[in-house]
């Protein structure tokens, strides 16, 4: 499956023709992207259980967790790649009411998405902790925490008639994104909570 990404744009484009053709399409086909993958982590996540897991053992379940962890680090890549080109976009382009909106909609699905699939994962730590996959997972939400961030900062300074709106969703991604890390830090005494390297290459045998 390939992943189209706003900074597809520089591979025909320079930077500053970029800044020239960046359009609210752009922007929402780029969030919706990443909310494809976000949407196939979350069927995966909630398709984990014991049962699932017991008839290929813990091989099958890591197998399974370790998708999801490769899905986060897809996740990654394209935030950090469209945050790139937000960057060069220093004097925001003035987009037209209808099409703030149409980004604002693609922002608030995203969020949506991504909170589901964060509070599966939490729901699901039980069944994620029985594999090693709990480190690198908290380890890619601790980058992804920063990049989502950065991400939805940029494009809400591209939506001022719906910034407040999105910027209460985000909060509340935030919030959830926090809980996540947490409940998947390993804790050591003495220590703080260790992760493991989160985009150093696949995890689950793929």
């Amino acid at each position: 499956m390939q992943f189209k990404c706003l900074a597809f744009l520089t591979a025909a484009l320079s930077f500053a023709q970029a800044q020239a053709a960046l359009s609210p399409i752009d922007v929402v086909e780029a969030i919706h992207n990443v909310t494809d993958i976000s949407s196939d982590a979350l069927a995966t996540a909630k398709g984990i259980n014991i049962q699932n897991a017991l008839p290929s053992g813990l091989v099958g379940l890591d197998f399974t967790c370790g998708k999801i962890v490769d899905d986060f680090r897809q996740i990654v890549t394209n935030v950090a790649e469209d945050i790139k080109v937000l960057g060069v976009n220093s004097s925001n382009p003035n987009f037209p009411p209808d099409g703030q909106l149409s980004i604002c909609g693609a922002l608030s699905d995203f969020i949506k998405v991504h909170q589901d699939l964060l509070k599966t994962l939490i729901g699901q730590k039980g069944v994620l902790s029985a594999t090693p996959l709990t480190a690198p997972i908290a380890a890619v939400l601790r980058i992804l925490e920063a990049g989502v961030d950065k991400l939805a900062n940029g494009v809400i300074g591209l939506i001022p008639t719906c910034a407040a709106k999105a910027g209460d969703e985000l909060k509340q991604l935030d919030g959830t994104l926090d809980e996540a890390v947490k409940a998947f830090s390993v804790n050591v005494p003495g220590l703080p909570g260790m992760v493991g390297s989160p985009v150093s290459g696949p995890v689950g045998g793929q």
